[in-house]
């Protein structure tokens, strides 16, 4: 039996992995997933402003109840989960990108664009707003119900945690198992793309899963199959 630790992607919350979670218990695997700062059932209007720090914090504070977990980080999460590591990679075995862009030393998260979007100029953002979410529209890889029902739970993003210049110096946290899922049906526009397309260049393997960015929604058994194969 494995542990996991689920860190959602901008946007989202906990509630993001509710389909998973039994998914990967059917297969004697043990799932927690956390609620970021000001996120999910944790979002607040008025709540003051967060940092990667906070998120790393209650990533580290849910770990402390787990036994030698992996950490799995979604889209954004992807890079909250690296963060974690550096800041104590004796606290998990591995780490489970789905969807997710790689974070590198000395960028901040809002600089981890995909290629399509090269030689465009991020725009100048209050770092203590948060960015409305955008509506989820149905399609051929998003039924109407799981729209509706995400649609209701999205919450506004805080912006800083994605300014914040990152650093990864730790050798240990460096040399914890890492490893990687994209979705085919996600648009090139996603940052997670920076990633694949590196990937694909050098060569390196990942798993492809047959699905939108929010397959642990649409098809949470492929993502429990993945991650069960990883470990």
């Amino acid at each position: 039996m494995a542990s996991f630790l689920l860190i959602h992607g901008a946007f989202r919350g906990a509630w993001a992995w509710d389909r998973l979670i039994p998914e990967l218990g059917s297969l004697g695997h043990r799932a927690v997933a956390v609620d970021l700062p000001n996120a999910g059932s944790k979002w607040r209007q008025d709540h003051p402003p967060v940092t990667m720090t906070d998120y790393t914090d209650a990533v580290l504070a849910t770990a402390r109840n787990m036994v030698d977990p992996v950490l799995v980080g979604h889209s954004q999460g992807g890079v909250v989960a690296r963060v974690a590591a550096e800041r104590s990679p004796g606290s998990f075995s591995a780490i489970a990108y789905l969807d997710a862009p790689i974070p590198e030393d000395g960028l901040r998260a809002i600089d981890l664009q995909p290629p399509s979007w090269e030689g465009r100029t991020i725009p100048e953002i209050d770092p203590v707003a948060s960015l409305p979410p955008l509506p989820l529209e149905a399609g051929p890889d998003l039924s109407a119900a799981d729209a509706d029902w995400m649609n209701a739970l999205v919450t506004p993003q805080p912006v800083l945690p994605s300014l914040e210049p990152l650093r990864f110096s730790d050798e240990d946290a460096a040399a914890l198992p890492a490893h990687f899922a994209f979705c085919s049906a996600t648009p090139e526009i996603y940052p997670c793309w920076r990633t694949r397309s590196a990937m694909d260049n050098r060569s390196e393997p990942y798993a492809l899963l047959d699905g939108p960015h929010d397959i642990a929604v649409t098809n949470p058994g492929a993502v429990a199959a993945w991650l069960d194969s990883v470990v």
